[in-house]
């Protein structure tokens, strides 16, 4: 894929809506893979507040967990983040400083 540009009807509805659909932006290999490791990190993660007691932050085993940061600690969610389509929408929604 490449650069996404965005219509400025898209760039309205997320003015007044708060979100837009990009439809197909990823093809479904690429989502599943995407899902696969964060449903593996998320196991991860679960399996570490266990052995740390069962909790950690706002975070607790078996109820609901928190994995902030999750690009900098998964590098497939570091790759998918800093993609080429990626980029090119977060930047024309957040602006040229966008930090991915």
């Amino acid at each position: 894929m490449a650069q996404v540009t965005l219509t400025p009807a898209q760039l309205s509805a997320m003015d007044t809506d708060g979100f837009i659909v990009l439809e197909n932006l990823f093809d479904e290999a690429t989502m599943a893979e995407l899902d696969a490791n964060l449903t593996a990190y998320q196991s991860r993660h679960e399996q570490d507040l266990i052995a740390a007691g069962g909790a950690s932050g706002i975070s607790r085993a078996g109820e609901i967990l928190f994995t902030d940061h999750i690009a900098e600690s998964e590098p497939s969610v570091l790759k998918f983040v800093k993609n080429e389509e990626m980029v090119s929408v977060a930047t024309q929604l957040l602006g040229p400083d966008v930090d991915l």
